[in-house]
């Protein structure tokens, strides 16, 4: 499944990202998935409204007792698990990180969402140039980059946002 010509958000909580995250059994968590995990989802639990939630926005059904991701929803998750690249972006207008995650011909954009407390807006962007009107008008102040390995570096910081180039 490709994203062409697609595009959508999704507003999540921590609780239902984690309970996504979890529900992916045969994809072991990258660096920088357990990097986002231990960060941001550490005191996060699962209840059975988190399923309900899922239900109701339609990002996974309930066949025979068992949870099953919507197609675009486990490609996002497995996305997630599999990331090689996530910065973690300080911008002067946003009150903590936004982050951004690189997979296998994907990047997703994760922000806080302001009108829901603990939620978090999650865009999937096929490229790094159709990514990069995310960040038109913010001021980006400082940049950690964590890569495949788990190494952690400070980028440097430009009006070109030249630090979401590809480093291998």
């Amino acid at each position: 499944m490709t994203l062409n010509n697609f595009k959508a958000s999704y507003i999540l909580n921590k609780c239902e990202i984690l309970f996504l995250l979890n529900g992916i059994k045969d994809v072991a968590p990258s660096h920088t998935a357990r990097h986002i995990i231990s960060q941001y989802l550490t005191d996060s639990v699962v209840l059975q409204e988190v399923i309900d939630s899922l239900v109701y926005k339609k990002l996974v059904t309930q066949i025979s007792g068992q949870i099953v991701l919507e197609p675009i929803v486990d490609l996002l998750v497995r996305s997630v698990l599999s990331s090689d690249m996530l910065w973690i972006i300080q911008c002067a207008e946003d009150k903590g990180s936004v982050l951004v995650l690189k997979a296998e011909e994907i990047y997703l954009y994760i922000r806080r969402y302001p009108h829901i407390d603990g939620a978090w807006k999650i865009t999937p962007y096929q490229s790094k140039e159709t990514l990069l009107c995310e960040f038109d008008g913010l001021t980006v102040e400082g940049v950690e980059l964590i890569d495949a390995d788990g190494k952690q570096q400070t980028l440097k910081v430009d009006e070109g946002n030249s630090w979401l180039e590809d480093t291998k």
